[in-house]
Parts: structure tokens; C-alpha cells; sequence
């Protein structure tokens, strides 16, 4: 089966549906490790490069989810669905460097860690830190 029925929106096996649209899952790349692990999804991946814009110019458009050569997320609609058992952050030297093998150095998520409860726009803690993570607040800590 190539597609799939999600009740909103038809989107091929490679897509998730992001509450307007059909943006690419997260497949392999030649930048990062993180699709390496099968054990887990990943739902925000971002390789800095200096020489390019690596995501969108505003917050409306990084919490619709997207996807580029250097950057992606899944969007607010698609995370604040998904049943998430735990979650960590990773950073690594990766092989956008040129490394056969990526160095991880990565850290739990858990929802008390949130502590901004007046910008909670998800369902838990881990999903408003992901949220976070993306660059959906604005500079000084305030609500986007």
C-alpha cells in the first residue's frame, strides 16, 4: 500500500499529514545519524550550515511542519498525535563533517521539565519542550 486514509487528507506512505498539507516523513540522510537508530521516530532533525537559511522565517510556518535539505519537523498537529512513551534530544557531530560515524551525545526528555506553563500550546510537557526546540518561541523566552 502505497497511501494511506487519515480521515483529513490522502498522503503517500513517505508523507504525514500535517493538518493542511502533505509534508515528506523523515528518511535517510547524508547530513545526520539520526535515522540510523530504528528504534525511535524522528521528529525534528536540524543541520546547522551558515550558508544557507535552514528554517522558515516564522513560527506559523515551522509549527505547520516542513521539510529541507538541512531541516525538519513534523509540525504541531502531527506531534501533539502521537502517543510518545519517551523522547530525547541529541546532538552530534555528524557526518556533514565528513565523519564515517557519528559522535551522540543525547538527554531524556520528561514532561516536568516544562516550565512555562502560559505557552503551552500541546498535549504534555515533551511535546511543548520539541515544540520549543524548533525555534516556535520568541527571542527572550515569550509565547510565539
Amino acid at each position: 500500500i502505497d497511501e494511506y486514509w487519515d480521515g483529513s487528507a490522502c498522503c503517500y506512505m513517505n508523507e504525514n499529514w500535517n493538518g493542511s498539507t502533505c509534508i515528506p516523513k523523515l528518511g535517510s540522510s547524508s547530513h545526520t545519524c539520526a535515522y540510523d537508530d530504528k528504534t525511535g521516530h524522528v521528529v525534528f532533525s536540524l543541520v546547522d550550515d551558515d550558508d544557507v537559511k535552514d528554517l522558515p522565517s516564522t513560527a506559523t510556518e515551522i509549527a505547520s511542519g516542513f521539510h529541507n535539505d538541512n531541516a525538519y519537523y513534523i509540525g504541531n498537529v502531527i506531534l501533539d498525535n502521537l502517543w510518545i512513551k519517551s523522547a530525547k534530544m541529541c546532538l552530534e557531530r555528524s557526518k556533514a563533517r565528513g565523519d564515517s560515524e557519528c559522535i551522540a551525545n543525547c538527554l531524556d526528555i520528561f514532561d516536568f521539565q516544562w516550565k512555562a506553563p502560559s505557552c503551552s500550546a500541546l498535549s504534555s510537557g515533551t511535546k511543548n519542550i520539541i515544540m520549543a526546540m524548533t525555534g516556535q518561541l520568541e527571542p527572550g523566552g515569550g509565547c510565539g
